[in-house]
This record gives structure tokens, C-alpha cells and sequence, in this order.
């Protein structure tokens, strides 16, 4: 409860959440379904929680920067040799099942937001799945 406290917070002081204020950015809502991507979950809150907010607010997306062809290389040689093992004989305690499904766009169902009437998913690529 204290991490859920901590992070409104922290987003309070992102948006700049002001009782009475006239900034035309100030306590907006968001229009339609939030669409957030794990991603933004991993890297976009912590590495910049305003961009987090025009993201999910103002549907802006924060500036792409260059990908390193290096970790797009690593990314196809782990594939490579990870697509078609079985995942019990990779790692203790996995469960039984081949690995593969790389690349495969998904979109969870809508999700409600509690305390508010926007909804929202999940969407994005897998890197695998079992």
C-alpha cells in the first residue's frame, strides 16, 4: 500500500496536480483507452514519469532514440538458438513446454481502471512463449 501511496504521489508531482490551477495540462484525464506497452512498465515510469503522463494523457509519444544494431543481433541470435527447446531442460523448475511464438503481436482484453471510467490493455510483442 505504501509503493501504491508513493508512486500517486510521485505522479501528482509529475502532471502538477494543483487544486485551482489553470495550466491547460493540469488535472486532464485521459480520452479513450489507455494503450500501454510492458515497456513503458519496465522503463518508461521510472526513466521519466511526465513522459509516462503524455503518454497516457495526451496520447504524445516520448522521442524515439537510435537502437543499437548490437542488441537487434543479440536479440536474433538468442532466438535463434532459443526457438524450439524445450523450457524444463533450459532451467530447473520451468514448466514443460517448447519454447517459440517469437514476434507475435498481442493485445490483452479491456481492463478497468479502478476508481475511474478509462479503460485500458496491454499490447505489444512477445519475446517468447511456452
Amino acid at each position: 500500500m505504501a509503493k501504491v501511496t508513493e508512486a500517486r504521489s510521485r505522479l501528482a508531482e509529475v502532471v502538477e496536480i494543483r487544486p485551482g490551477a489553470r495550466s491547460s495540462h493540469v488535472d486532464e484525464a485521459p480520452t479513450g483507452p489507455i494503450m500501454l506497452a510492458p515497456s513503458d512498465f519496465a522503463f518508461l515510469w521510472d526513466e521519466c514519469p511526465r513522459c509516462f503522463y503524455l503518454k497516457v494523457v495526451r496520447k504524445e509519444g516520448r522521442p524515439r532514440t537510435p537502437f543499437p544494431s548490437v542488441f537487434g543481433s543479440i536479440d536474433r541470435a538468442m532466438k535463434s538458438f532459443y526457438m524450439g527447446q524445450r523450457a524444463e531442460s533450459l532451467e530447473l523448475g520451468m514448466p514443460a513446454g517448447t519454447i517459440g511464438g517469437a514476434d507475435r503481436s498481442v493485445r490483452s482484453s479491456g481492463l478497468t481502471i479502478p476508481g475511474s471510467a478509462t479503460l485500458g490493455a496491454i499490447r505489444g510483442s512477445l519475446d517468447a512463449l511456452i
